[in-house]
């Protein structure tokens, strides 16, 4: 996700459900600073909800590995 465009959006709130090190699992490249790190930096008051469906978006996120290495899902 690209915390700075939602700040400067005025988003009042962000909701996610996989983490850094998910995306980092299935080959996706992410900067390695959590969006708490980002919020508490920028000095954010951008509510952050964190692990919303987690589990649900690790297997879309491993259904689209196997998809794109060709072992279908």
């Amino acid at each position: 996700m690209c915390f700075a465009a939602c700040v400067w959006a005025k988003m009042a709130k962000i909701v996610y459900a996989c983490r850094i090190e998910d995306a980092d699992k299935v080959g996706i490249r992410q900067i390695p600073i959590p969006s708490s790190l980002m919020n508490q930096l920028r000095r954010s008051n951008v509510d952050l909800v964190v692990d919303v469906l987690r589990d649900e978006g690790v297997k879309l996120f491993d259904a689209w590995r196997r998809k794109s290495m060709g072992s279908g899902v």
